[in-house]
């Protein structure tokens, strides 16, 4: 998302022209997924093996 901390260029948004399609895992620890420069309504919805809209996409970003 924007302001990661990965430290890896394909893992971040830069800009709101950005188009995010991933998925995310966790095995544990903290994770932030910041949505904060797309314009749009995000509908965020962090259940396992669930589906997100972001950045003005459908079902683009899901949660493992």
């Amino acid at each position: 998302g924007f302001n990661s901390n990965t430290e890896r260029e394909v893992m971040s948004l830069t800009s709101a022209r950005d188009k995010p399609v991933f998925c995310v895992w966790d095995g544990g620890g903290v994770d932030t997924l910041d949505f904060s420069g797309f314009s749009q309504d995000q509908k965020v919805d962090l259940n396992a093996e669930s589906f997100s809209d972001v950045g003005g996409l459908k079902g683009n970003v899901s949660i493992a």
